[in-house]
């Protein structure tokens, strides 16, 4: 992918997360500037305001109350007077309890200079002093001014807060939609790259898989090339072999010749096999069925001089019963002597040199194993030793560590498994699976007494 459109792709996916991200924080910050806003008006400004009206109402009551009691001094007027002042200065201490708006503090002393003058008035009223309506209602009107002024600035500061949480409820609301806007389109920015990059991805893909194509056409024309060049000398060779074996009267030689002869056909047969192999894309050919015992001697008759010249001991323990997998001839010989060459190969100076060959018929899987008394692989190596160009000690061994590679290739290919178990100076277990050719069903009452013993462990 190139690296401008990842630069691309990248700062439009941080813009629109910018975008969103801060539509959210300044819209929680507006909302609690109107919270608070809100919290004032019902806490302050609405209290304040039906404090100060009750009061002025009571300043009213206050006035036709003492007119009476100035003139007739009844005793019910008297209480009346007393519960009226007492009901204002309730209201009044309860106001000043309140948190105060700017400017308010001069109005609270100018009401409370008022209040004092009520008090004094009333004070002389109920001692008897003779004083004209025309200055209770003087007196009484003052303090009922002061409280209206303090109505006025509750009322305007209300005001003012509720115009506040307009404004801040519209420019919230238009710049939530800019933002979210401006995220949507830089999301949108980002889909697009992303397709793009998709785009470039599968083009460049498709491109490899051309490619691809290409040189396995090459690498099937070479392998052809190959194998021709390889299969004509041999067959060259085996006929030479064939007629010197017919020639001698010499027994020794005689089987000489003949071992050289099968082992001439049994590099045709690999040769063939993996060439047929390549040609199938890498999989197996259809219908192939090919007997495991037959395979397994022939390598082992192969291996056996190049096994006593490392001074290895090497035998074969064959399945119970006759079995067959689904695959060439030519690539089980190439499996079994690839991993039976490996032992012999890296066995080192050990003082019990053997390699042992098991076959293990299941009822619908064959499993080979090759147990060395090497010196082991190194727990390091354990994960990569089916990788390509990777070796263990070599000693001096020639290869270039393709064998344990092409055995995985092949292996699975066919829908099988390897593995190796191995412990250092202990020996190696290279192990491989192949699916059963001749697939034995297992009868009822012999599955009905496996899972028994298999219940009793």
């Amino acid at each position: 992918m190139p690296s401008g459109l990842v630069w691309r792709l990248v700062v439009s996916f941080l813009l629109a997360v910018v975008c969103f991200g801060g539509s959210t924080v300044y819209t929680e910050s507006i909302s609690r500037d109107i919270d608070a806003a809100a919290l004032s008006i019902a806490g302050n400004a609405v209290p304040s305001i039906e404090l100060l009206t009750e009061a002025r109402s009571e300043l009213r009551h206050l006035d036709a109350a003492l007119t009476r009691y100035a003139a007739a001094h009844k005793a019910t007027d008297r209480q009346e007077i007393l519960a009226t002042r007492a009901r204002i200065d309730g209201g009044f201490e309860h106001y000043l309890t309140l948190p105060v708006y700017p400017g308010e503090d001069v109005l609270k002393a100018s009401m409370h200079h008022a209040l004092r003058l009520v008090d004094h008035l009333v004070d002389g009223v109920l001692a008897g002093q003779a004083v004209p309506p025309s200055d209770i209602s003087a007196t009484l009107h003052g303090g009922a001014d002061e409280l209206r002024r303090a109505v006025d600035l509750n009322a305007e500061q209300a005001r003012r807060l509720a115009l506040r949480i307009q404004r801040d409820h519209d420019r919230s609301s238009w710049a939530a939609v800019v933002l979210d806007l401006l995220s949507t389109l830089f999301t949108a920015l980002a889909a697009w790259l992303a397709l793009r990059a998709l785009a470039h991805h599968h083009r460049v893909v498709e491109e490899r898989n051309e490619l691809m194509s290409r040189r396995a056409e090459e690498l099937e024309q070479f392998a052809s090339r190959v194998a021709h060049d390889i299969l004509g000398p041999l067959s060259a060779t085996r006929l030479a072999v064939e007629f010197a074996a017919a020639h001698t009267e010499d027994p020794a030689m005689r089987r000489t010749l003949e071992r050289g002869k099968s082992g001439i056909l049994r590099v045709a047969s690999i040769v063939d096999g993996l060439l047929r192999f390549a040609r199938a894309g890498a999989r197996p050919d259809p219908g192939v069925v090919t007997p495991v015992v037959p395979v397994a001697q022939s390598v082992i008759a192969e291996l056996q001089p190049v096994a006593e010249a490392a001074g290895v001991t090497l035998t074969l323990q064959p399945p119970a019963t006759p079995c067959s997998v689904s695959a060439h001839p030519g690539v089980l010989a190439s499996v079994v002597e690839n991993l039976t060459r490996n032992a012999i190969k890296y066995m080192g100076e050990r003082p019990t040199k053997t390699v042992a060959i098991r076959v293990v018929a299941r009822p619908d899987r064959v499993r080979f194993e090759v147990q060395d008394s090497g010196p082991g692989i190194p727990p390091a190596l354990i994960r990569t030793v089916f990788d390509p160009h990777v070796r263990g000690r070599t000693q001096g061994q020639p290869g270039i560590g393709l064998g344990l590679a092409t055995v995985k290739r092949v292996v699975e290919a066919h829908g099988g498994s390897v593995g190796v178990d191995s412990k250092l100076d202990d020996g190696t277990t290279f192990w491989c699976e192949l699916a059963r050719a001749d697939y034995v069903e297992v009868e009822p009452d012999s599955r009905a007494k496996r899972a028994s013993a298999q219940a009793g462990k």
